[in-house]
């Protein structure tokens, strides 16, 4: 579990977008392996769907690269 947050901070803090699907995949099965957590998953099974089969390519580029915004400016 350790280990997952830590690859998902690096994520973030590289802004890597093909990690972000390889991650979402990683968090379905992690969220449907518990009872509490079915809807996370199955909004994760809508994401990677979405962008995969439902979006075009410029859609799933823009919402897989749109997630890593840069608040502070540095």
């Amino acid at each position: 579990m350790g280990m997952l947050l830590l690859q998902l901070n690096d994520t973030e803090n590289e802004g890597d977008g093909e990690r972000t699907i390889i991650n979402s995949k990683v968090l379905l099965l992690m969220f449907r392996s518990t009872t509490r957590s079915k809807k996370y998953a199955f909004k994760m099974l809508r994401l990677i769907s979405k962008v995969k089969c439902q979006f075009t390519e410029k859609m799933a580029e823009r919402t897989i690269h749109g997630r890593f915004v840069n608040w502070k400016g540095s």
